[in-house]
């Protein structure tokens, strides 16, 4: 629940044979939540059939600031696995830090198993996180790492044969990585349904497409269940993600009551993944997933309620960029981190130029990559690529552009002077 928001806690109740209960519902505890007051509460539901038989279901209410209702979790150093280097760092936001701790898989690349890599990582207050992977016998050089966020209760597994899933899970990344580079997966949403103006889609954008086709598969829960709302999935194309700009959009309202959704979900996962469609036309009892479906294969995915309003960053304030993390450029620590305001993050993207040592500039990570910036204004990108000469280098420059400009390639003809980008609405240069 939003701190500061009005807030009506009722339900419903539904038997198999009887229909709707609901007159017979009694809630507990509910007049004890306090919206103006941070923190939980609990509150209990209790319904009967005709029959007198009863059942009961505690719910948590948590009251929260708006900016930390929504969960995420991104790695902001990753280990070279394989080599002495093993800390790993990252964030994390939008829950108890308290309550929960972060949990990081590897895949063997030949046997395609996921070992625990570490033990489970305390989140500080200030959402940070840092693990030293000396934990794991598995330091194997994978090229594909998952981080969880995790109740503190939860039993880590130390290997799983499919990708790793926790029901529990308030937030997920994944990396895939090359030998001297990775990219790091996230989805984000840019917009949902509005029933005003007629929208009945959900847009967002995805931080990496990679190599490999990946699509959007959407869910959401209407009546107490799951539904799939990837329409193309089954009637004609799946939903695409644009291998430029990450974009994607989703109808999630199709039928009327399809705007009543009270909660919906987007997988990143690649084409063709066999998924739940949760109906069945020869099975009831399978109309409708009871509980969120499970995709081991994706790679991320986020999870939001039907009144999440993305923010936008068009504050009024001039378009600028803020460091929050300079790499060293030696081994693995090699992302820039920082954050933007002034823009509307899903129109505008980052690109870098890195300064080395031979007085040439240089795209980085490479010309055709721009750094996508999440719906809280964050951005993270790769300025060392080369594990040896970049470390000298000397001058960084980031540009705020919008999404699809082109930027200056560098090659065959070198950049002795900083490359002009008439598109950029702001820029930072870092000394190193």
């Amino acid at each position: 629940i939003p701190l500061g928001s009005d807030v009506s806690i009722t339900g419903e109740a539904w038997d198999e044979y009887d229909g709707n209960v609901s007159s017979t519902l009694v809630v507990q505890g509910a007049d004890l939540v306090d919206p103006d007051l941070a923190g939980t509460y609990p509150v209990e539901f209790s319904a009967h059939d005709q029959s007198a038989n009863v059942v009961t279901a505690k719910v948590l209410y948590r009251v929260l600031p708006a900016s930390q209702l929504f969960p995420r979790f991104w790695f902001t150093e990753v280990a070279n696995i394989g080599t002495d280097e093993t800390v790993m760092t990252g964030k994390a936001f939008g829950f108890d830090p308290t309550q929960y701790g972060v949990a990081i898989y590897g895949q063997d690349p030949i046997a395609k198993d996921w070992y625990l890599m570490s033990a489970l990582t305390m989140i500080d207050d200030e959402g940070v996180w840092s693990t030293d992977l000396t934990f794991s016998s598995v330091n194997l050089p994978t090229t594909q790492i998952a981080g969880y966020v995790v109740s503190l209760d939860t039993v880590l597994p130390d290997r799983f044969v499919g990708r790793p899933y926790f029901e529990q899970a308030v937030a997920c990344s994944t990396i895939s990585r090359s030998w001297h580079s990775y990219r790091q997966w996230y989805v984000t949403l840019t917009g949902l349904p509005d029933a005003a103006s007629g929208n009945p889609s959900a847009t967002g954008l995805v931080s990496w497409v990679g190599d490999k086709p990946y699509e959007i598969v959407a869910y959401s829960n209407v009546g107490w269940r799951w539904w799939l709302k990837t329409e193309g999935r089954f009637w004609s194309e799946p939903i695409r993600i644009d291998p430029e700009t990450g974009d994607w959009s989703a109808q999630i309202v199709k039928y009327e009551h399809d705007s009543e959704y009270s909660e919906a979900t987007f997988y990143v996962v690649p084409q063709g993944t066999e998924i739940d469609s949760c109906w069945s036309n020869t099975d009831p009892s399978h109309q409708g997933c009871q509980f969120m479906p499970n995709i081991p294969e994706a790679v991320a995915f986020i999870s939001v309620p039907s009144n999440y309003q993305p923010p936008t960053g068009e504050t009024g304030d001039d378009p600028a960029i803020t460091l929050t993390y300079l790499p060293s450029r030696v081994g693995s620590d090699t992302t820039l981190s920082g954050i933007v305001a002034g823009v509307d993050f899903a129109k505008y993207r980052i690109g870098a130029y890195l300064f080395g040592a031979d007085s040439v500039w240089y795209p980085k990570p490479d010309v055709d990559y721009l750094a996508v910036i999440d719906s809280q204004g964050n951005f993270s990108i790769q300025i060392a690529t080369n594990p040896y000469y970049d470390q000298y280098a000397r001058k960084v420059v980031l540009y705020l552009v919008p999404q699809g400009t082109d930027m200056t390639n560098c090659w065959p003809e070198l950049c002795l002077e900083l490359p002009t980008v008439p598109r950029a609405v702001a820029s930072l240069v870092i000394d190193l």
